[in-house]
């Protein structure tokens, strides 16, 4: 039987500011708008306030293992205090030499109990598949970002700041924290395979193709960036985008010259001359650059260069600051693409052409 219910939550996020001392007392101020509560400010204690995170951490973990020696609640109850400790113990030796800033944003959500699926413990409660965690966290992003760039203006001697934590966890109406997560392995739907061998021996190669031309390491940099879910989906597509540029403009010139040497071996003597006026007077874009080099690397060009040009559109409104949204942003797709003509050049370099 499943039921729908609303729930409080709290949605908690810790950094290590960089460039401030920890400070022994705390400086907290609270926002109160029609959907939630907000508070942010420097804390003392970042144990105490990431108690409950931590714990639903480590129920979590226990959720999907199997512990031997556990027969009794109390002995849960010893575990799960037990690996709270070594998380906080960890967490302490990292961020004793900064400041560390906290956002605590509270607000309400609706959760679809399915009564088969919740547990009630004496320190918590758990559900799976009740709600969309992702969705929430994204609902207070922007907030999150504000509230960042405020203190860091404010501050003025910052810089950096570091994720120490974030988590998400409801209250289950009886004084306890309520912890719910998914079942499936992969919330996107991500295709597993098995490593082999063959992925071994072909890394080992291509390190070395991309070691020996030197414009790889900023395309390699922000290409392995790209693939960090820790950064929002803006970043990696502002990441993979640069990549995919930094690659187009270094290889371009090296596919322009086959791209006229074709021809000029097909015209013969009679069209050089105007070819060669072509070529020199051409002002390439980066959809003239992309829609050559697809003609060599491409599986797909037509299709490749019209979702390039889409790419393209998106990257203009966020450099010319036009409004744009960044809930679906086509990193996944725009990363495939840099990785296929990475292969197909890869392939082709070890192949001589």
């Amino acid at each position: 039987m499943e039921i729908c219910e609303k729930f409080k939550y709290t949605f908690l996020s810790l950094y290590q500011v960089v460039g401030l001392l920890p400070d022994s007392s705390e400086h907290i101020i609270n926002i109160n708008d029609d959907n939630s509560k907000t508070s942010f400010g420097f804390i003392n204690d970042v144990n105490d306030t990431c108690r409950n995170i931590d714990l639903g951490l480590v129920v979590n973990r226990l959720m999907f293992s199997k512990i031997p020696g556990i027969k009794t609640d109390g002995d849960i109850e010893k575990l799960i205090e037990s690996e709270i400790i070594k998380i906080q113990t960890e967490r302490k030796s990292r961020t004793q030499n900064d400041a560390t800033f906290m956002i605590a944003i509270e607000g309400v959500a609706e959760l679809k109990i399915n009564q088969d699926l919740y547990f009630e413990k004496s320190l918590y409660s758990f559900c799976y598949d009740a709600v969309d965690k992702i969705k929430i966290k994204e609902w207070h992003r922007d907030s999150i970002n504000f509230i960042l760039a405020s203190i860091i203006i404010s501050a003025k001697n910052v810089y950096g700041i570091k994720e120490v934590t974030d988590g998400l966890y409801f209250d289950d109406g009886n004084g306890k924290p309520l912890f719910t997560s998914r079942l499936i392995v992969s919330a996107q739907g991500f295709p597993y395979i098995p490593i082999t061998n063959g992925m071994i021996i072909s890394s080992e190669s291509n390190i070395q193709f991309l070691k020996k031309e030197k414009f790889f390491k900023n395309i390699v940099s922000l290409y392995v960036q790209s693939f960090d879910e820790s950064q929002t989906e803006f970043i990696r597509f502002v990441n993979v985008w640069a990549a995919l540029e930094i690659f187009i403009n270094n290889i371009f010139n090296k596919y322009k010259e086959s791209f006229f040497s074709d021809i000029y071996n097909k015209e013969k003597i009679r069209g050089i001359k105007f070819i060669s006026s072509i070529d020199e007077r051409m002002k390439y874009t980066k959809v003239h650059k992309f829609a050559l080099i697809s003609y060599y690397l491409g599986a797909n060009p037509i299709e490749e260069v019209e979702f390039f040009k889409s790419c393209k559109a998106l990257r203009d409104k966020v450099y010319h600051s036009k409004p744009f949204s960044d809930n679906k942003m086509p990193v996944e797709d725009l990363r495939n693409l840099l990785t296929q003509y990475l292969i197909a050049y890869l392939n082709q370099g070890k192949s001589g052409l």
